[in-house]
């Protein structure tokens, strides 16, 4: 009952509903492209390509966090979404230019750019979560937040191709626009998609940063020190951080050698899209239960918690060699991260100062970002050292032992562990405040 009071209050909400509604919308647009940016880098230079489209997604996070993180305190929010929102819809549109043009490293630039435009977003969005809502709903919020995410993921991904279709037909009838949009209509999709997210921001109200009108006395550098000495001075942000990070780092390796392990263990016939597919739901139902589960415990006990949980199930994935049983532990490990992903969020948003959140939340972006870029390396680089020859006997049966197994077993351990360290590290850190720069 309380937790449906609190969705209630969220719902009556304008600000905030506003906030989700244009969040999706542009989330989905984003979704919607991706797959036509993957076969389009692969046709036009094979693989190389492809992993290009990822880093240029990554790369900006790791190179420009805390930077961007610096500006997110300083700058009018509202503003600077809205403005990220109208430079993402232009650079979009030349995307779509440059797709026609099959100019593989102008693409891959405007890539690049988009997500360093998304890189001050998203923060932004996420910092201002508690100036609009009350402290008791914030968790609530944030599992709407990340609900909204993955609903609009799923629905890019599962009716991207749909909707490119029913608007190629709608538009058939006028020549001009079949002959030149063909098969890049999603990709103007999602440029209007944004235009639609600067709309309806301009709608929400937003108190203005407290360190406005302070930059003149403060320089960027000093705000980036600042950073680091908050999270020098506060080990229970400092591990929060780094836990999240490393179990992300964890079942990253699903990601990485998914299609390696599916084709070995469970027969060369399944697909892996269908236990991605799982997680994904998995990460939408974690989510949005992890409101009711804080009713009976601490955020602190629900991070940990769901840590452990992710572990053993990506674990025991990884011990599967029925492909049923994998959807399961798939859609498990997917329900562990989402209770970790709001639980995270929701303690930064409660522990750390307005006056440096934008900072923190981008550090964690950035964080979650080098996890899966640094899995999916060393991930690769161990399923090649391990081979596919190893085997063990257990009784009458031979049990496979191939790199990609071998492999996301590490992964998993990797998480218990961090899942034990996170328990102790920030259960006992419990009572700190956080630090209020100015």
């Amino acid at each position: 009952m309380r937790t449906r009071l609190a969705y209630k209050r969220l719902a009556g909400n304008k600000n905030f509903r506003l906030l989700l509604l244009a969040q999706g919308i542009s989330n989905m647009g984003d979704w919607l492209v991706i797959g036509i940016l993957l076969a389009f880098a692969q046709r036009e230079a094979g693989t190389f390509a492809a992993a290009g489209v990822l880093v240029a997604k990554l790369l900006p996070a790791l190179i420009f966090s805390p930077l961007i993180g610096a500006l997110v305190d300083r700058v009018d929010r509202k503003k600077g979404m809205i403005l990220c929102d109208i430079i993402r819809g232009l650079l979009i549109f030349a995307l779509a230019f440059l797709l026609m043009l099959n100019n593989i490293w102008l693409v891959l630039l405007i890539i690049f750019l988009v997500e360093l435009f998304t890189l001050f977003y998203v923060p932004a969005k996420d910092a201002s979560i508690p100036n609009m809502v009350d402290k008791e709903l914030i968790l609530t919020a944030n599992s709407l937040s990340f609900t909204i995410n993955q609903m609009t993921m799923l629905f890019g991904l599962a009716f991207g191709a749909t909707v490119v279709l029913v608007v190629n037909k709608i538009w058939a009838f006028v020549p001009i626009f079949k002959d030149f949009l063909g098969s890049y209509t999603a990709v103007f999709i999602d440029g209007l998609t944004f235009f639609t997210s600067a709309i309806i921001l301009l709608f929400v109200v937003l108190p203005k940063p407290k360190r406005l009108g302070k930059q003149s006395y403060h320089s960027i550098l000093g705000d980036i020190t600042d950073t680091f000495d908050f999270l020098k001075k506060y080990p229970k942000i400092r591990s929060i951080i780094i836990s999240a990070g490393v179990s992300v780092f964890g079942l990253g390796t699903i990601l990485a050698v998914g299609t390696d392990f599916s084709k070995r263990v469970l027969g060369g016939e399944q697909d892996v899209l269908p236990l991605l597919t799982t997680l994904a739901f998995g990460l939408f139902t974690g989510a949005i239960l992890v409101g009711k589960i804080s009713r009976f415990t601490t955020k602190e006990n629900i991070f940990s918690a769901s840590m452990l949980f992710l572990g053993l199930a990506l674990s025991a994935f990884a011990l599967s060699s029925n492909y049923l049983v994998a959807i399961i532990l798939g859609f498990s490990s997917g329900f562990g991260l989402g209770m970790l992903y709001v639980s995270t969020y929701t303690m930064l948003h409660e522990y750390v100062a307005d006056v440096i959140r934008g900072r923190l939340i981008t550090t964690l972006e950035a964080d979650l970002r080098l996890a899966v870029l640094i899995s999916a390396v060393i991930a690769a680089a161990l399923t090649k050292a391990f081979g596919n020859t190893r085997t063990i006997q257990l009784a009458s049966l031979t049990y496979p032992l191939p790199g990609s197994r071998l492999v996301l077993i590490f992964g998993g351990l990797v998480v218990i562990f961090t899942s034990v360290f996170a328990f102790f590290s920030v259960k006992h850190h419990k009572g700190e405040l956080s630090l209020d720069i100015d």
